[in-house]
Order: C-alpha cells, then structure tokens, then sequence
C-alpha cells in the first residue's frame, strides 16, 4: 500500500513537472546557441608526438540548457603552402551551463608520421599556423542542432632545439629548487607546477588580475601581460596550495639558455598568451603529480582531493534542483510544515572553466540542500551578472519570505584602495554594491555568510545597511580563505567543501535534527532578542570554528558581527502634514573592533530525533558577540 501510494505521488509530481514545463516553454523564446574556437595552443612537440589544446565559448541564453551530444573537429597545420592533417578529434557526453557560456578545453594528443612532419616543419619567428574546422551536434528540443566553426590561428611553438644548447627540464628543476624554494629551510606546504617546455621568446603572461587590483577595474579577467625577451622555462609557484583566491603565488622564469632567474609575486592563477593554463588549475589536472616540478606535500595530506575534486559542474542544475524542490514542497510538502517567510539565496561566484573550485561546489550544494527538510526553498541566482543575484532575492521576496539567508562562496580579493571585493563569474562586486542591493528589500531581514577571501571586509557595510542581523565570514579582511584541508588530527577529515563552511553546514543541519539544541537556540534567543535562526548561527559557528583546521592553526580568523535586538519591519501609515521640526544632526555609527575568536573545545555527543548519534563540539569558555554602538556586550554560553 505504502509502494503504491508514492508510485502516485511520484506520477503525480512528473505530470505537474511536465505540464509546468510545457506552459512554461510556451511563453519561452530559444536562441540558437553559437560554439566559437577562442584559441589553440601547442603545449608540447616531439619527434613523435604532438599536444595540442583547443579552447571554445559555448554560448546558450536558454533556461533549459542543453546537452553538446558531440564535437567533432580537425587539426591542420601549415607546411608551406600546403595544410596537413595532424588528427581529428571526437568527443561527446560534454555537459552545457543554463543561461551561460561554457568554456571547454580539448586537450589531444597526436603520434605518428604527421606529427613528426610538424616537428620538422620550417617555423617563422618560432610560430606555426593550426587551422581548426569542424562542428559540435547539440541536443536542444527535439531535433538536434549541427553548428559549425573554423578558426586559423599562429601558434607559438614550444623550444624544440630552436634554441641553440637549450638547458634542460632537470637542470631548470634543480635551479628552481636552489634558488627559489630552497626546500632545506622551506616552512610551509606548496605547489610548483611546470610546463613540459620552455615558453619561446615573444610569449605573453600575466596573472588573472594584478594584486592589488587598479581602483576602478570590475570586469575579469583583467590581464597586463608580460611579454618574454627570451625563451622561457616557466614555474607557477602556489605558496598555499589549500586556500581560494586571491593568495600568494609566484611566477619563476629560467632562461632557457643562460639559467638566468627571473620571480614575480603574484596573487591569482596564470594565462599564457591570454589562455588560461588550464592543466593547472582544472580539478583533475591541480592535483596530478605529472603536472608538478615540486611539492613538499605529504602523502597522507593529498588524500583530501579525492574528496574534494568535484565531478563536472552543472551551475545550471542548482537553479533546476532547486525549482523541483519548492515544486515538491508545494505539491505533497516533506517532512515539516515549511517555516513562514524563510528562503535561502545560495550564491556561487566561481565559473566553470575558469581558476579552481577550491571547494565552491561543495559548498552550494551543501547550503542549497539545508533547509530542505523543514521545507526552505533556495533561490539560487539564475544567470551571470550581478543583476541575477538581485533577481533571486526578488524571486524569495516575492514568494513572501521576509527572513533570508544569503550565502556566499567564490574568489575575493583587493583593490589598490584596500577594499575587500568578491568575483561573482566576470565581475567584482564590492561590499557598499552589496550592502545597496540588499537595502532595496527593506522588508526583508537578512542573515550573510560570506566564504571568500577577505570576507572580513564585508561586514561593516552590511552591518551599516541596516538590513541585516548577523554576518559571518570565513576570514577576515587581510587573509585568505581556504577550500578543504584535512591534515592529521582534523576533526572532520571526512568533509567536503570549504573549511569554514563545511563545518557551519554540518552544525546547521545538526541543530535542525536535534529537538534538543533548537530549544537551546529559543532560549539564546529570546535571551538576546534576536530571531531563532541567529540564534542557530550563533551555535553553528561556535562548533564550526572547533572543526575549521585552517583556524586551529591561525591560518584564518572567521569574524563575526550580530545587531542589536529588532523588531520586525512594518509600514507605517503616511503621517498628517506637520509643521518641520528643527533639523536634529545625524548619528553616526563609529567603527568597531571585529571580534577575533579562540577557545579551548570539548564534545558532546547528541542523538537525533531517527537515534543518529553524533559529535558536536562545544567551546569551554563563552564568547561574547557584539552589537552596534551603546550597546551591551551581547554573551552566551553554548
């Protein structure tokens, strides 16, 4: 009986889906989606074999996404007059962003008589035309769609012998090891990550960004190239290996011939002649040892990445997940009566294609999925400018939800003026963007979690909107955030996403299982006048710090900030006409000390309501949260 009634229930869901989805499709205009070759690289030639990366745009405004079934191209070069057949390449199953570009990066490899004509093919100025034609079959509705492209691009070629005596891939290891990392006396984990040959002379590099980043800049990436007088060995040094971006890194040129050392201090991940090294920072290639001059990582701490490598991203999927969701909810409801007025805007910044994830994926859906079971919907941003994420807490807002939780995961960064900004895919948004956005719902209330580097400099603008009643970040606003690290003794070795959020993540949903601890959250609530939900960030963060291994080790310092009580916003009749009052002075707000955390931590094991047991960590000492100005310091014990 019980099979029976959910096969109905489940019939019923998939009839409402599809008759949404056809309406919905009915009012929808689809676009053609367009697939560009953006660039070509040959990134390694030898007698026998070639390398050769091909990056394309994937262009699709279509809400539903869709699906790039095949793509199916060919590899010429120019010999003379003449284009020879290097290879063809066929790939398929490759996955397309909703409402976005994809960036797709081919990486082939070619044996046999053509690529040897091409290591012995005559170049000009150590460069090589590539021509790439061919066409990718896209599932879009019912009938598939053939787009093809064509590019001709000159290529510069890697330093196969044209460099006179060139010093080899060994000895440029071991002047980067004498002269740069001197492993002897090296006091922190890093990565240095190499090309398979030097860069020829002319070849451009530059940093996604330079840090700081010039005041007034908003649009990334913001490449200033470096143009190489010589052929080049080239070294990325990643000095911390585990944290997100923006953090420190160093970009080592060695003379390919002379061995001459060259180190700029960089702060993002590199492009070559204005493409990003892909093989360096995509989740497979980050981590692969092939891809590695040095590292003085352990073994037992590279474990993590298994863990951590997310499968291939479908930013898409979390605005579908999440419209099944409150479909679902609204049909049969879950296991709770969803909360009134209570929504969550999950907000990634990172895009697919582009730098590390460093965890982002985790993270959203970790936090998309929180709530789910007491029947929070999550509002996601829909597209690719800042103007979605204002259209999602639209969308929350308007479905009547006057308590958000606005989550955010992504790079940050700062600018020459020393302001904290976060990326949001190809652009910055800057705290007083945010804290503005968030003053156009003024009858909503707003609780922020901000998982970036420099976070710590969001707080003050959002605490000065008015509009929000706790922020809290993952690291303050000089340090860098981190994504996962699990070294010995971690106390949640298991979790995924970013440190600081993984933690906060797994106490939330601790506290929505544990009828125990949400009356403790009622209690410091009503004590302290602040609504049930600081109430359970407050507990949250408490645990969560005790499990962030970055901040057990003073490599961050989340901060914190929560508002005085506030009684729900209201609309106030339109007063009658009244003589003008003397104009009284504004007050304003003095700046406050952020509040920095440390304490010893105990644990505690709870049983859910289903007999689950599990570990929460309490802190020995209470800490004390402090609200605005004229205020008493705000403490509990947890």
């Amino acid at each position: 009986m019980i099979r029976r009634v959910w096969v109905l229930l489940a019939a019923l869901t998939v009839l409402g889906a599809v008759s949404g989805c056809q309406q919905a499709q009915q009012q929808m205009e689809f676009l053609d989606p367009t697939i560009e070759v953006t660039g070509v690289q040959l990134t390694a030639l030898t007698e026998s074999q070639a390398t050769v990366i091909v990056n394309f745009l994937f262009e699709s405004q279509n809400p539903l996404g869709a699906s790039l079934d095949r793509l199916l191209y060919e590899v010429f070069f120019q010999d003379g007059s003449n284009w020879t057949l290097l290879g063809k390449v066929d790939k398929s199953g490759l996955i397309i962003n909703f409402r976005g570009s994809t960036i797709l990066a081919i990486d082939s490899a070619f044996e046999g008589k053509a690529a040897k004509a091409l290591y012995e093919v005559p170049s000009a100025g150590g460069k090589t035309s590539f021509r790439i034609t061919g066409s990718g079959l896209v599932k879009l509705g019912p009938s598939p769609l053939e787009i093809k492209f064509n590019l001709v691009k000159e290529v510069p070629r890697p330093g196969v012998g044209a460099l006179g005596a060139p010093l080899s891939r060994e000895r440029a290891i071991d002047i980067l090891k004498e002269q740069v990392i001197q492993p002897q006396s090296l006091a922190h984990n890093l990565i240095a990550f190499m090309l398979d040959d030097p860069l020829p002379q002319g070849t451009e590099v530059s940093p996604f960004a330079p840090s700081p980043l010039p005041n007034g800049v908003t649009t990334l990436p913001y490449l200033v190239p470096q143009t190489l007088g010589s052929a080049q060995w080239f070294f990325w040094v990643d000095d911390a290996p585990y944290a997100q971006f923006a953090h420190p890194t160093r970009y080592v040129f060695i003379d390919a011939v002379s061995g001459a050392v060259q180190v700029t201090d960089e702060a993002w991940w590199p492009y070559v002649d204005g493409l990003e090294v892909y093989r360096w920072v995509a989740a497979d290639g980050r981590w692969d040892e092939g891809n590695w001059a040095y590292s003085n990582i352990l073994e037992e701490e590279r474990s993590w990445r298994e863990t951590t490598i997310p499968g291939p991203s479908r930013p898409g999927w979390d605005v579908l997940a999440s419209s099944i969701s409150r479909y679902l909810i609204s049909l049969v409801g879950w296991a709770k009566a969803a909360p009134a007025g209570e929504a969550i805007v999950p907000v990634n910044g990172w895009k697919p294609g582009r730098g590390t994830d460093a965890g982002f994926s985790g993270d959203m859906g970790n936090m998309s999925g929180f709530g789910q079971n007491s029947g929070i919907p999550a509002y996601p941003p829909e597209g690719e400018t800042l103007q979605d994420i204002e259209d999602a807490v639209k969308n929350a807002a308007d479905t009547g939800a006057k308590d958000i939780f606005f989550y955010w995961t992504g790079h940050g960064g700062r600018t020459a003026a020393g302001e904290s900004f976060l990326v949001f895919k190809d652009m910055t948004i800057s705290p007083q963007q945010l804290a503005d956005m968030l003053k156009k719902f003024p009858n909503v209330r707003f609780k922020v979690v901000v998982q970036g580097c420099f976070g710590g400099g969001f707080v003050d603008a959002l605490r000065r909107s008015g509009m929000v009643d706790i922020v809290l970040t993952a690291a303050n606003a000089i340090e860098s955030s981190y994504g996962d690290w699990d070294p010995a003794g971690d106390p949640n070795s298991g979790d995924t996403g970013s440190e600081y959020s993984s933690g906060l993540w797994e106490d939330l949903n601790e506290i929505e299982n544990s009828p125990e601890l949400q009356e403790r959250a009622k209690e410091i609530a009503k004590e302290n006048g602040w609504s049930e939900f600081v109430a359970w960030l407050t507990i949250a963060r408490e645990s969560a710090l005790a499990k962030d291994a970055t901040f057990r080790a003073g490599d961050t310092h989340p901060q914190s900030w929560v508002s005085a009580p506030l009684v729900p916003p209201t609309v106030a009749p339109t007063p009658a006409p009244a003589p003008e009052p003397t104009p009284a002075p504004t007050p304003t707000l003095e700046p406050r000390e952020l509040l920095e955390v440390s304490f010893a931590a105990s644990t505690e094991s709870i049983s859910d309501q289903s007999g689950c047991s599990s570990t929460i960590y309490r802190p020995t000492k209470p800490t004390s949260l402090v609200g605005d100005r004229g205020l008493e310091p705000l403490t509990s014990s947890v």
